[in-house]
């Protein structure tokens, strides 16, 4: 399962936990824990997003 958090109003740190309640329309509210994970991480290359992308795709002689 995925879910994003929308606007959210403060910075989450990864391996924090963050509370929720999760609305269904039949079976009502559960409240929920997630705990934060990086989608991404920082690329240590030199290369600019353009190149990076450009050599992902396979598109770069």
């Amino acid at each position: 399962m995925h879910l994003m958090f929308l606007a959210p109003t403060q910075q989450q740190l990864e391996g924090a936990r963050v509370p929720a309640t999760l609305t269904f329309a039949r079976a009502g509210a559960a409240r929920v824990s997630f705990r934060v994970i990086a989608v991404a991480r920082p690329c240590r290359s030199r290369a600019t997003a353009t190149e990076r992308h450009e050599l992902s795709a396979g598109t770069r002689d």
